[in-house]
């Protein structure tokens, strides 16, 4: 066994550990090369830029909205989105979008193209010294760290209340918490499942504490429920927390009838916090769209195209479902291209095997005789295996509904199944002897050094942004997309000036947009921009579009029209893009004065 003393700085070790690695996918992760990380701060974008939440695609007909107010995931709780929303006002980004140009060469095995694990084209403002917007993205991919160090230390104490009498295991699952490669890279990126898993795992802590001590108090049943309530409204994966938390409340009723009282008073105030935190979103669903999860609206957006039929169910779970859930632990990353390295899925399954071989000798030796002390709490461990099985079954239905066989959905329990995965090692290894301690360092330093090499020598190789460039002018992220909206209000400082529309104009049909060129640079690309007096954003062609204008003219198309509302006042500017090989920046390029167009109906 490990030196008590060695022991004392176990949760600290693997605090670092899981520090340094999300650190290193947050930095290495060019812009945007984690699933659905654009989607996913576009919804923090509209947010952020109009003070209200998204609605479903293909709903803005029957809404009676416009267009511009769909969001591929704004099926999703608007928790997450909220945080980022406030992270990006705060840090004067209020209007900085994701500016996404496809890569040709994605997923190209054929050709064997360079860049192939690329989804998207990468620009100058990724090198470095890298653009104001990529630091914003960083800023904000900050905050899953900060919730994968919460998850570790709540990991680390369940293991403590698990098993108070092996403080190693609880050592032990932390750091291998940290070091599953797929856990650090998706804390170095955006997802709204990375709060989730954080919060929930923290209310799985609160009722192993309950459990632990014998009681459930009214402050902790009001942490319970404000906090299952934040986990929901993350990501509805949390709603595994639901049926979790009944069970544990029933079996405290029933086993300590002494404070049976106590116990109803706490799951009465669990669920009355839960509900003050949720209740207005799935209020929100009915009056929308007529459900209270809105799953079904969400589906339909997509023709019905990530729904497993029931007559492939069996072929999908064994072919692709457990294939890859497990597998993609140890790899899949970016748009789940990059495959995971064959001898750490092997390696990966041999210790889960003798991780297996140990639970069957705690279960063996188990049967001790009546008044002998344990090392373990029997209460806090079918916690954590009923929250392993129940995430388990969850994520397995849930793939019949959206096709997703990722260990990411996994997350949520990833905790508790660390905690009964190292108790298994642990088993084994005292029973391999005092001749065998050195094997304790293998286990502590052996997943770090298989997580660095992953991240340096497989991950970083192969998503280097120079593998897929881009042309000088794009940018990954895009900013000042709606800055003085008052007329006129800079145009002291214009260097191009407006010739047509002119301010005020009325027009019934999509107008020729016209002004100067910019005198220093005759191979400049220009942007229009057309968005509220409230600074909400309605078309940015370079942005959005991705058209690169390279005239002093240009005729704005149906699509860009039909965003426009009617009779309302709106504005519109042209700026220079920013030549990014230059180093140049959105706030620091020739641009207009600000005039107003209205949108004539025609009644």
């Amino acid at each position: 066994m490990m030196k008590a003393s060695r022991r004392r700085y176990g949760l600290w070790f693997a605090l670092a550990i899981q520090l340094v690695l999300s650190l290193g996918y947050l930095v290495m992760t060019p812009a945007f090369e984690a699933p659905d990380e654009g989607d996913h701060l576009r919804y923090a974008f509209h947010v952020s830029h109009t003070g209200e939440l998204p609605i479903m695609r293909g709903t803005w007909k029957r809404l009676g909205r416009s267009q511009v107010d769909e969001a591929t995931q704004a099926y999703h709780p608007p928790g997450y989105y909220g945080l980022l929303a406030f992270t990006m006002r705060a840090a004067g980004h209020r209007d900085t979008a994701p500016a996404l140009r496809m890569n040709p060469g994605f997923a190209d095995w054929e050709n064997e193209d360079p860049g192939l694990n690329l989804h998207y084209v990468h620009g100058a403002d990724e090198q470095s010294p890298v653009s104001p917007e990529i630091r914003l993205l960083w800023l904000l991919r900050g905050w899953s760290v900060l919730f994968g160090l919460i998850t570790v230390f709540a990991t680390y104490r369940l293991g403590r209340l698990a098993f108070p009498g092996n403080p190693v295991i609880a050592d032990l699952a932390a750091v291998l918490l940290a070091c599953v490669p797929k856990w650090s890279y998706m804390h170095g990126v955006l997802n709204n499942g990375i709060p989730a898993s954080s919060l929930s795992t923290v209310v799985v802590l609160l009722l192993a504490v309950s459990l632990a001590r014998r009681r459930f108090t009214p402050w902790m049943g009001v942490c319970i429920g404000v906090i299952a309530g934040m986990a929901i409204m993350s990501k509805l994966t949390a709603l595994f927390l639901l049926p979790v938390m009944f069970t544990v409340y029933v079996l405290g009723c029933w086993r300590w009838s002494d404070v049976r009282r106590q116990t109803v008073g706490s799951a009465f105030l669990a669920l009355t916090g839960l509900l003050l935190v949720t209740a207005s979103f799935f209020m929100r669903n009915i009056d929308l769209y007529g459900s209270l999860m809105a799953l079904d609206v969400h589906q339909l957006s997509f023709h019905e195209r990530i729904r497993v039929p029931p007559e492939f169910a069996w072929e999908w779970i064994t072919q692709h479902f457990y294939p890859n859930v497990f597998t993609s632990f140890v790899g899949h990353f970016g748009w789940w291209i990059l495959p995971p390295l064959q001898w750490l899925v092997w390696l990966s399954a041999a210790l889960t095997a003798v991780s297996l071989l140990g639970w069957g000798l705690r279960l063996r030796d188990g049967r001790r005789k009546e008044g002998e002390d344990s090392d373990s709490n029997s209460l806090v461990i079918v916690l954590l295996l009923g929250v392993s099985l129940i995430v388990f079954a969850v994520t397995l239905r849930y793939n019949f509904m959206m096709r997703g066989p990722h260990a990411r959905y996994l997350f949520p329990a990833l905790g508790p199944m660390m905690v009964l995965f190292a108790a298994g090692l642990v088993t084994v290894g005292t029973r391999l002897g005092p001749r065998m301690a050195r094997c304790w360092k293998l286990a502590f330093w052996g997943p770090v050094g298989i997580a660095a090499y992953v991240l340096l020598f497989q991950f970083a190789p192969a998503f280097r942004p120079d593998l897929a460039p881009a042309n000088r002018w794009h940018a990954s992220l895009v900013s000042h997309l709606a800055r003085d909206v008052q007329v006129n209000a800079d145009t002291a400082g214009a260097e191009l000036s407006l010739l047509a529309p002119l301010d005020g104009a009325v027009e019934s049909e999509p107008p020729l947009f016209c002004w100067t060129a910019a005198e220093d640079d005759p191979e400049a690309r220009y942007t229009v921009h057309v968005f509220s007096a409230e600074g909400r954003v309605l078309v940015a062609t370079h942005g959005f579009f991705g058209v690169e204008i390279s005239e002093t003219c240009w005729q704005m198309p149906r699509r860009g029209w039909d965003l426009l509302p009617f009779d309302e006042e709106v504005y519109w500017k042209v700026r220079r893009v920013p030549d990014r090989a230059k180093g140049e920046t959105a706030s620091g390029v020739p641009r207009s004065e600000v005039f107003r167009i209205t949108k004539q109906s025609g009644e």
